[in-house]
């Protein structure tokens, strides 16, 4: 499982016409559905003091050197080439990411991300 802890946003732009921003804060991991905290109202420095926690997540990787546990994987030869070409991208470690949204009106914008 991730476990993220968010306590507090500060200075938070607000879209609406009041200039008081409606918040919450949602926790995001790949395609595993996300998580959120409760709506903060009527504040641009919301305190949400919650732990978000995205359960059931099941990551595979590819081996760093062909030769160790290589036998694990079959490529075929046509495919080596599109791995060879993204083998940057496959490197890459998966990142969490923070979102700061706030309500208006029954929709939703963006303010940040971490």
């Amino acid at each position: 499982s991730l476990r993220a802890h968010v306590y507090q946003a500060t200075g938070l732009p607000a879209k609406n016409g009041s200039g008081v921003a409606s918040a919450f804060a949602e926790l995001k991991f790949l395609n595993v559905p996300s998580v959120r905290t409760h709506t903060v109202y009527m504040t641009n420095n919301p305190t949400f003091d919650k732990t978000l926690v995205l359960n059931d997540i099941e990551l595979f990787v590819l081996p760093r050197e062909r030769e160790v546990g290589a036998e694990e994987y079959v490529v075929d030869a046509e495919d080596y080439t599109e791995v060879e070409d993204n083998k940057s991208m496959l490197r890459l470690a998966p990142a969490f990411e923070i979102q700061i949204h706030e309500e208006t009106e029954g929709n939703t914008i963006l303010l940040g991300r971490s």
